[in-house]
């Protein structure tokens, strides 16, 4: 270890427990952001949003999920549905996280 890292991880000891958490929930917010193309939904997630934004559909006077019917009958739009969902969710996910690590940066910054 060089003498800046020993002397970075003493300055680090003696800081606030306070400012010391908002170190690692930062480190953790940068890595869920590094990690952010990895994620993806469950499938029951992707189901639930379908059929709050679909209508159940009716076949022969019996009542069937819209997602159910869909990976029933075309494999390949229900997996176009999920990767556009994943794509609009991690966007969202993405943008969020990178307004945590601002607040966190700010946070740390305004630390006084």
């Amino acid at each position: 270890m060089e003498n800046e890292e020993i002397k970075e991880k003493i300055v680090e000891a003696l800081e606030p427990e306070e400012l010391q958490e908002l170190r690692k929930d930062l480190f953790a917010k940068k890595d869920e952001l590094e990690e952010i193309n990895d994620w993806e939904m469950e499938e029951n997630e992707v189901d639930d949003w379908l059929d709050e934004v679909y209508e159940e559909v009716d076949l022969a006077g019996t009542k069937y999920s819209f997602s159910s019917v869909l990976k029933a009958t075309d494999d390949y739009r229900y997996d176009n549905f999920r990767d556009d969902i994943e794509s609009e969710k991690r966007d969202e996910k993405e943008e969020d996280l990178k307004d945590e690590v601002e607040d966190l940066e700010e946070q740390i910054d305004n630390y006084e």
